[in-house]
């Protein structure tokens, strides 16, 4: 296991949630957030696919500034199976759909993600020190 840290959001009523991506609801039931309970191991909501993280406080803030929401919070976690993210991250102009999402992951698998990107015409630079992980447990806020 390896120390990490987790930029969240703090959700309406109180819950520590995906800082990217929404949670699916009634409106968006295809939404393949997260929620990330304290001490507890999560794990991704697509099949074979990641959680991001960083590798340090400073990392986590600068993907935190690119947050548009108030209630953006960073914690320290413990990861299992990390790996460095790749160079660029999922946004298309028409929003995350949970289709464009299993396309990505499946491009990360096979080594096609900086063309997978290059195609939707949607890049979201990573900050150095991105981790994808298999699962995190979300330990303290940093």
């Amino acid at each position: 296991m390896q120390t990490v840290y987790k930029v969240v959001r703090r959700s309406c009523n109180g819950q520590l949630i995906s800082a990217w991506v929404n949670l699916p609801s009634s409106l968006n039931p295809s939404a393949i957030g997260l929620v990330y309970p304290l001490g507890e191991w999560t794990y991704p909501s697509v099949p074979n696919s990641y959680l991001l993280a960083f590798e340090t406080y400073r990392a986590a803030e600068k993907w935190k500034n690119c947050m548009v929401w108030d209630s953006t919070e960073i914690w320290r976690a413990v990861a299992r199976k990390t790996r460095p993210a790749a160079s660029n991250f999922l946004t298309t102009k028409r929003g995350t759909t949970r289709e464009d999402t299993l396309a990505y992951w499946n491009s990360v698998r096979r080594g096609t993600v900086e063309r997978f990107i290059e195609e939707m015409a949607a890049r979201q630079p990573m900050p150095a020190g991105s981790l994808f992980c298999s699962s995190l447990k979300l330990i303290e806020r940093a």
